[in-house]
């Protein structure tokens, strides 16, 4: 793909296999996008599952003219094959002229210059507050009220995700041992348990509403995925918008809401019906309508697919690494985090019988 033209790009690759390496080019090329001889120290803020994060500020000046700190986000490898990155840079860049997240200064081969805001992460913790989870959800309604120009998948992220993601894993028909197979009965039967739920999710996700609920969807609102900002900005502000598309809003929260079990998938901690309600009246969904009894369905189905998603992306990381460390995903479980995801969607699919009926294919 080519380079966005919505913000500088430098032709400089930053090394991640040495620290002390990776430091030093950082610095040197914060000294060409930012004009400036100064010297940078850095922090790191995240080592997450896609992308390393560090603060950056100058030691070498006390001017309060100096360059402000700044973030520099290194890519992570292997990801390139599940994630657009020109798409989500171009997305970043129109959010930021809309006061919805933070400024990309510059793109580089394997990463980003981006504004620091001073803010604290949220936590797991976090979430779990109702007057946080009202807060949240007021900023996810402005947020779903983004233009963002380009295109967008017809049926949306998910469904659009999914569909490739199933695909990737069975052309690629790997075990946990390496190797190919000839048909589904030779594939890794996780993943064909998996691959057995994708026709009854997408059926569902075709029964929620027309194209006036067709929003862009930040898609990954985790905890560690909203800021809270400190003055002068103040307010809660999404970051990291790979995954940002033009999707259902229902699905969005849906998916919102599977976020508070965590990367255990702990299903106690997903919001209880009550909270549920108390995130939509705050979303916007006026309480006992029929509009409220819609989007408690519509919610449902989210999660439902947001489940079978990120289990299938788990698998798609877990096989992009080789043989060795194809259980661990090169640190983090994939593997379990998979079959505990499809725990979860069994379970929550009997859940959705028992509440509407039958699916309809």
């Amino acid at each position: 793909m080519g380079t966005p033209a919505v913000m500088n790009y430098f032709p400089v690759t930053i090394s991640v296999h040495d620290e002390t390496e990776t430091r030093g080019e950082m610095a040197a090329l914060l000294q060409k996008v930012l004009l400036t001889d100064v010297v940078f120290d850095f922090q790191l803020l995240t080592g997450g599952k896609t992308n390393r994060v560090y603060v950056a500020t100058s030691t070498s000046s006390t001017s309060s003219d100096g360059p402000r700190p700044c973030l520099v986000r290194l890519f992570g490898q292997g990801s390139e094959g599940f994630l657009d990155r020109d798409r989500g840079l171009a997305v970043a860049h129109a959010l930021s002229q809309q006061g919805l997240g933070p400024a990309v200064h510059a793109r580089f081969a394997n990463g980003t210059v981006e504004e620091f805001v001073p803010s604290r992460t949220l936590e797991p913790n976090d979430i779990s507050r109702p007057e946080v989870q009202a807060r949240i959800a007021a900023t996810l309604a402005r947020f779903h009220t983004a233009n963002v120009a380009g295109p967008s998948p017809p049926e949306g992220f998910h469904a659009r995700e999914i569909n490739r993601l199933a695909g990737l894993l069975v052309d690629r028909g790997k075990r946990p041992g390496g190797g190919s197979c000839s048909d589904m009965g030779e594939v890794d039967p996780l993943l064909r348990s998996l691959i057995d739920l994708v026709a009854p999710v997408l059926a569902l996700t075709r029964t929620l509403g027309t194209a006036a609920d067709m929003v862009l969807c930040h898609n990954d609102l985790l905890a560690g995925n909203i800021l809270e900002c400190a003055a002068p900005r103040e307010g809660l502000l999404f970051i990291d918008f790979e995954f940002t598309e033009y999707g259902h809003k229902y699905l969005d929260i849906g998916n919102h809401f599977t976020k508070y079990t965590g990367y255990t998938s702990d299903w106690s901690k997903y919001p209880s019906p009550e909270a549920q309600v108390n995130f939509l009246a705050a979303y916007g969904v006026e309480r006992g309508s029929e509009a409220m009894a819609s989007a408690l369905r519509g919610c449902h189905v989210g999660s439902l697919a947001s489940l079978l998603l990120w289990a299938l992306w788990a698998m798609a990381q877990a096989q992009s690494h080789d043989a060795a460390t194809y259980a661990a995903g090169g640190g983090f479980n994939m593997r379990a985090y998979a079959m505990s995801q499809l725990g979860n969607l069994r379970a929550q699919l009997g859940l959705y019988r028992a509440t509407y009926g039958p699916i309809e294919p």
